[in-house]
């Protein structure tokens, strides 16, 4: 079988992380996908699809379910005091109503405990009247995060969006990591979503030293939406 293939590019003073799609198969299930696992769920709901891509193949998770990417630790962006990172994925909604969506974008460190999150969040109807951004501001833990619900930030559905989370650092006084949330439509001249939001992190036990973990899902309806070009830096 062939699998998505997991690329390093080594650009002159930064080292980026890739996922990309070139090198899948039509209809492959993610959980076969290298570095891939089920995060949470059954896994009968991912699949690599051409009709998931922003350009070419992508990934279609349609169950109420969650998947998990392990970065490699050779390529896991480090976090320091001094050092500033960034994470960008492009994300598509194509349930047929948007009502009750809670797709999530979470990137952290693979003990469960630390990260930052984003949900599109659809709110109690069809349409993009009461659909909402959730940016996470702290919690204890990947299960109990606490999100900031930007309800300005409205999205639609069967639109691409980039999903760009920026200067990632450590703040020297704590365990949080901060950052910079922009969500715009992918493409030339695009809409702006939201633009440079601060982002906090959750996780209240040790240290959030790396990133090396990125999932995605949702976090209660089934609602089907696509995921591509996932990077960091």
């Amino acid at each position: 079988m062939m699998l998505w293939a997991l690329q390093s590019m080594i650009l002159p003073g930064t080292a980026e992380w890739q996922e990309v799609f070139s090198g899948a198969a039509q209809d492959a299930d993610l959980k076969t996908v290298e570095n891939w696992t089920v995060h949470q769920g059954d896994g009968q709901g991912g699949k690599v699809k051409l009709a998931a891509g922003y350009s070419g193949l992508g990934a279609r998770i349609e169950l109420n379910e969650q998947y998990r990417c392990q970065i490699p630790e050779n390529q896991a962006l480090i976090l320091e005091e001094k050092a500033t990172g960034e994470f960008r994925l492009k994300l598509r909604i194509m349930a047929p109503n948007d009502g009750y969506v809670m797709t999530q974008v979470l990137i952290g460190s693979n003990d469960g405990v630390h990260g930052v999150a984003v949900r599109f969040n659809g709110g109690h109807r069809d349409g993009s009247a009461d659909n909402f951004i959730q940016v996470s501001n702290g919690g204890a833990s990947w299960g109990k995060i606490s999100f900031d619900d930007m309800k300005k930030a409205t999205w639609k559905k069967e639109t691409w969006y980039e999903i760009v989370i920026s200067d990632l650092s450590r703040d020297p006084h704590s365990a949080t990591i901060e950052g910079k949330l922009t969500i715009r439509e992918a493409g030339d001249a695009p809409d702006v979503v939201i633009e440079s939001a601060p982002i906090r992190s959750f996780g209240t036990t040790v240290k959030f030293t790396k990133v090396n973990v990125v999932v995605v899902g949702n976090c209660g309806t089934a609602r089907a939406f696509d995921v591509d070009d996932i990077s960091l830096k």
